[in-house]
């Protein structure tokens, strides 16, 4: 569309379908760039790592597959639930965590 709210035409006088840029020129002044360390706070993670571990305390064996523990922590009353489980899906949460990924299984050691 064009300024106007009309549709763009092309030299041939067709209405342009596509519109491919050619150059990235940069960000606005003042304007933010990207996600900061994946758009997660310090605090989601801490509660987002309490959580999977509630969760695999919880469950028979302290083992859970992915999408048991994606039930388990949708049933979290927590206000950040969605945002946990974002941050949960995510491979590289579970680096450097309390318990261990095997596959999709997650496991807390004995």
């Amino acid at each position: 569309m064009d300024k106007n709210g009309k549709a763009k035409k092309n030299a041939k006088g067709y209405n342009q379908q596509k519109f491919w840029p050619r150059q990235f020129v940069g960000y606005r002044a003042g304007a933010e760039s990207g996600s900061k360390s994946n758009g997660a706070s310090d605090e989601l993670r801490a509660e987002a790592t309490a959580a999977v571990v509630a969760a695999l305390n919880a469950a028979e064996g302290r083992t859970l597959t992915r999408a048991s523990l994606v039930r388990a922590l949708s049933n979290n009353p927590s206000p950040n639930s969605n945002s946990i489980i974002q941050l949960v899906i995510k491979d590289e949460f579970h680096n450097n965590q309390p318990w261990v990924r095997t596959g999709s299984t997650y496991q807390l050691p004995a």
